[in-house]
C-alpha cells in the first residue's frame, strides 16, 4: 500500500532540534526450552533493506553490538545505514528492533517520508510465513536543545522562557544556608493519550551540547500492543496524529521570544 500525499508543513528557519527518532520493535518466538526469543527475520531482513536502499543510503556500518550473539541483545540495533559518512538520516536495525533517525537537517515531511517507505520496505521483506508480523511499539521522540548561559537559574528560565511554572517553598532556602535556586533541574511528566491510544512523555533538564550549557527539551509519544499500527494503513494516520500533538507541545512551551528566535 503507498500512502497518500500529505499536505506540507511549515518548517522553522533556526530549528532547535536534536534529533528526531522513530522507533518500531516487533515480537519475537521464543527459542524452545529456553528463555530466550530470536528474531526469524535477523540478520536477513537488514540485507534486504540494505539491498533495496544502498543507492541512497550508501554508508553500511557494523556497531560494537555485533560483537555479542544476536540472541544475547534483544532489540538492541546492530548495523546503521547511512546516506553518506557521519551524515544524517540514518536507519539501524538489530534483532526485533528498527529506527530511522535524524537530525538537524530535519523537516517532518522528509523525515516522514523517511518512515513510510522503510516501513513499506520492512512489512514487504518480514518473513510473515515463518512467523506472523505482530509490531509490539511504535514510537515517535523529539530532541530539543536551547543554549543559555552558565550559572542561570533554571526554575526563572522555565518560567521566563518555556511557558512551565515550578514552585519550591521558600523554607528549603530561608532556613538553611543555601542559593534559593538550583544548579540543574530536570522534569519529567508522562501523560496517556487518547487518540491515537498511548502515551506521552514530556521532559525538560539542564543539560549541554558540544560542552556547552543548554536546556534540553524531549518529547516522546508511542503506543503499544494491540494499538500499535501494524500496516501502512493504520501507520500513516497514526504519524500524522502523534506530529499533531508534538507539534502543539513545541509551539505552546516555546511560544514567546524562542519561538520568534527560531523562526
Amino acid at each position: 500500500m503507498t500512502s497518500t500525499t500529505k499536505k506540507s508543513s511549515s518548517a522553522l528557519k533556526k530549528a532547535p532540534i536534536l534529533e528526531a527518532i522513530f522507533e518500531m520493535r516487533w515480537e519475537m518466538p521464543q527459542v524452545p526450552n529456553t528463555q530466550t526469543v530470536r528474531d526469524p527475520a535477523y540478520p536477513l531482513l537488514y540485507g534486504r533493506l540494505y539491498d533495496r536502499f544502498k543507492k541512497e543510503y550508501t554508508v553500511a556500518e557494523d556497531l560494537p553490538s555485533v560483537q555479542m550473539h544476536p540472541d544475547a541483545g534483544p532489540y538492541v540495533v546492530r548495523h546503521r545505514m547511512r546516506k553518506s559518512a557521519d551524515e544524517w538520516p540514518i536507519v539501524q536495525v538489530g534483532p526485533g528492533i528498527l529506527t530511522i533517525n535524524e537530525a538537524k537537517g530535519y523537516s517532518w515531511d522528509q523525515f516522514r517520508h523517511e518512515i513510510v517507505r522503510v516501513f513499506e520496505a520492512f512489512t514487504d521483506f518480514y518473513p510473515a510465513s515463518t512467523f506472523p508480523l505482530n509490531i509490539l511499539k511504535t514510537e515517535l521522540r523529539f530532541v530539543n536543545a536551547v543554549d543559555v548561559e552558565a550559572g542561570i537559574n533554571p526554575v526563572k528560565f522555565f518560567e521566563e522562557n518555556l511557558n512551565t511554572r515550578l514552585e519550591l517553598d521558600s523554607d528549603l532556602f530561608t532556613k538553611n544556608k543555601m542559593k534559593p535556586f538550583p544548579e540543574a533541574l530536570t522534569l519529567n511528566a508522562g501523560f496517556q493519550i487518547e487518540e491515537p491510544v498511548g502515551n506521552a512523555m514530556l521532559g525538560i533538564g539542564s543539560g549541554g551540547v558540544e560542552d556547552k550549557p543548554a536546556i534540553i527539551q524531549q518529547m516522546l509519544f508511542n503506543s503499544t500492543g494491540e494499538n500499535a499500527p501494524q500496516d501502512l494503513g493504520s501507520l500513516d494516520p497514526w504519524l500524522d496524529s502523534m506530529h499533531s500533538i508534538a507539534k502543539n507541545w513545541f509551539e505552546t512551551l516555546f511560544k514567546g521570544k524562542l519561538l520568534q528566535k527560531f523562526s
